[in-house]
């Protein structure tokens, strides 16, 4: 059952950081793609757990917000850090909600 339970809140936060970094890219050229970042219902119990994930997220976000940046365009740079900040806002959020629902599922 955990491993039920691991793959949908995967499947879930996956599809919100694909989905936040494509509504941030919005209004860039470059086109957003999903990356897949693992997330075990045990690392979201500690801090320790979540700020490992929170890392891998970042750079999952980093990854795919940076796809087709053009560096020296200071419009695509802004809009990078947008993306960033948009991807990882909504998946610190997905984080506290997957970490709700995985210490309901452990009750």
């Amino acid at each position: 059952m955990t491993n039920g339970i691991e793959n949908n809140l995967r499947n879930i936060f996956l599809a919100t950081l694909a989905s936040a970094a494509m509504l941030a890219l919005a209004a860039a050229p470059a086109q957003a793609a999903g990356v897949a970042v693992k997330v075990a219902s045990h690392e979201l119990l500690s801090a320790e757990g979540r700020a490992a994930v929170e890392a891998r997220v970042e750079h999952a976000a980093r990854m795919v917000c940076s796809s087709g940046t053009e560096w020296k365009d200071l419009r695509a740079r802004a809009n990078y850090r947008a993306c960033v900040a948009s991807a990882m806002e909504s998946g610190k959020t997905r984080i506290a909600d997957l970490r709700a629902s995985s210490q309901m599922a452990s009750r």
